[in-house]
């Protein structure tokens, strides 16, 4: 077996372990999807001068203490945010091309601005996750690497250089059990003084290291049909009952 099998067959694999030990202590947001625990720590995030080519939004390597927090399982969901604007009596933005009248629910929610964004975050209890607390996350708690799963540049392993937006569980989950973290849809990111930034890959974007960023954007910004949202909220908050009886009934 390959190296490149190796590595593909270890990722696959972990949408296997999301229906077990991944959900345990997963909390029910209000917008119906699961947040999940990531751990406080230490964390060596960006990218040493050089290593992956210039780049003047590549994030340089720095050393951050990171506190524990929950960060949703997947990019909001067009399901979740319908949820969001029928509580707000807000309209969707306009559905994109690839998701006509908005008619598959699992596919992440585009076009939203970054006010909206942080509008959403809001609602449910959170924000915005910073740049530091996405890539973190990101890394599913692997260090030193490229990519979610590891060095191997495949575009197999995520949503790139594709038609269009895919449902949010459709690629296998990092080792925090979170999906879509490089691929699928970019997602809005805040620095310290509350600057967002766009990071990940899309889409209709090839592959890119976790420590690439994105140019700043404006409050106004309305995102494309490559750029959704994902939020955190609190680690204190518990898990909530109702995930359990939503899971009960699944089976």
């Amino acid at each position: 077996m390959t190296q490149r099998s190796r590595t593909l067959l270890a990722f696959a694999t972990l949408g296997a372990l999301h229906c077990s030990d991944l959900r345990r202590g997963a909390y029910l947001g209000r917008d119906g999807l699961e947040y999940v625990s990531v751990p406080a720590g230490d964390a060596i995030l960006g990218c040493s001068t050089g290593c992956f080519g210039p780049s003047r939004f590549e994030v340089p390597e720095h050393i951050v203490q990171i506190s524990g927090f929950r960060i949703c399982r997947t990019p909001v969901t067009v399901e979740a945010y319908r949820r969001f604007a029928l509580s707000n009596h807000i309209a969707l933005p306009p559905p994109p091309l690839q998701n006509t009248s908005w008619s598959n629910p699992d596919q992440p929610i585009v076009r939203v601005s970054v006010s909206e964004a942080r509008s959403y975050c809001s609602w449910v209890g959170g924000r915005l996750p910073t740049g530091d607390e996405w890539e973190w996350s990101a890394r599913g708690g692997l260090v030193g690497y490229s990519y979610p799963w590891g060095n191997l540049s495949t575009e197999a392993l995520g949503n790139f250089l594709s038609t269009g937006p895919s449902p949010v569980f459709r690629f296998a989950p990092n080792g925090y059990g979170l999906y879509d973290m490089l691929g699928n849809v970019l997602v809005y990111t805040v620095d310290g003084r509350g600057q967002a930034f766009l990071r990940g890959a899309s889409w209709c974007s090839g592959l890119r290291p976790l420590s690439s960023s994105g140019p700043p954007v404006g409050e106004d910004f309305q995102g494309g049909a490559n750029i959704g949202l994902r939020c955190i909220i609190p680690a204190g908050a518990p898990p909530n009952p109702s995930l359990q009886r939503t899971r009960s009934a699944r089976r």
